[in-house]
C-alpha cells in the first residue's frame, strides 16, 4: 500500500510539473523526471534519438553516393545541430570533410573537422586531428597544424603517425632539428630500423634526406 501511494504521489508530481511548466525546455523536464524515477523514460528517449541519428546518417551517406552535395551538407548540418557529440555526427562530419577536400574546399573541410578533434572517442578524435593537421599544412597554416597535434596527448596507436605529421610541419617551418626528433620518434614507434612498413620506410627516407633539405621557413600563421 505504501509503495502504491508513493507511486501515485510521484505520478501526481510529474503531471503537475508538465501542467505548470510545459513551456520549459525538454532537457529541464528530463532532469525533473529523473529525480522522480523517470530513468526508463530517458532511456527510451535516448534510443529514439539514436534511431533518428541513424536514419539521418543513412540518408547522408546516400546523398554522398548520389553526389548531391547540397542535400548531404544539409543532413550533416542537422546531425551536428541535433546530435552533437554523437558517433553519427562525427562520422558525417569526417565524411563531409573528405568530400569537401575532393572538391578543393580545404577551409570548409577544416571547419567540419574542428569540432571532432575533441570527440569523446579518442581514436576518432585523433583520426580527425591527423586529417585536420594535414589540411592546415596544405593551407600553409603550419602553426595551426602543430597546435592541433600538440594540444592533447596522442593515443599510443597513433603515436607514430602524429610524430610523422609533426615532422612534416616542423621541416616546412625550417625547424629541422625538431623535425629530426619528431621523425625519429615516429620511426621508433613503428619499430625502429630497419623499417618494418611502407610508412616507416618513408619516414626513414625523410630522415636520410634531411641534411640536404634546405627548406625556406614558411610564413607562420
Amino acid at each position: 500500500m505504501r509503495e502504491d501511494l508513493e507511486q501515485q504521489e510521484q505520478m501526481a508530481a510529474i503531471k503537475g510539473f508538465w501542467r505548470d511548466n510545459g513551456r520549459f525546455i525538454f532537457a529541464a523536464v528530463l532532469v525533473i523526471a529523473l529525480g522522480f524515477g523517470g530513468y526508463q523514460g530517458y532511456q527510451a528517449y535516448a534510443a529514439h534519438q539514436g534511431e533518428k541519428a541513424s536514419r539521418l546518417l543513412t540518408e547522408f551517406e546516400q546523398a554522398i553516393a548520389e553526389q548531391n552535395a547540397t542535400k548531404a551538407e544539409a543532413l550533416a548540418t542537422t546531425l551536428a545541430a541535433d546530435h552533437e557529440g554523437s558517433m553519427h555526427h562525427a562520422l558525417a562530419a569526417m565524411r563531409m570533410a573528405k568530400s569537401l577536400v575532393g572538391a578543393g574546399s580545404l577551409e570548409k573541410a577544416a571547419e567540419w573537422l574542428e569540432p571532432i578533434k575533441d570527440h569523446s572517442d579518442e581514436g576518432l578524435a585523433w583520426i580527425a586531428r591527423l586529417r585536420l593537421s594535414s589540411l592546415y599544412i596544405d593551407l600553409n597554416q603550419l602553426e595551426k597544424a602543430l597546435n592541433v597535434l600538440n594540444e592533447a596527448e596522442p593515443i599510443e596507436a597513433m603515436l607514430a603517425q602524429v610524430n610523422d605529421r609533426r615532422g612534416d610541419a616542423l621541416v616546412l617551418l625550417g625547424r629541422n632539428d625538431e623535425a629530426r626528433t619528431a621523425w625519429k620518434a615516429a620511426l621508433a614507434a613503428w619499430g625502429g630500423e630497419p623499417p618494418k612498413s611502407a610508412a616507416a620506410d618513408l619516414v626513414s627516407r625523410k630522415l636520410a634526406s634531411l641534411p640536404s633539405f634546405m627548406a625556406e621557413p614558411a610564413v607562420r600563421q
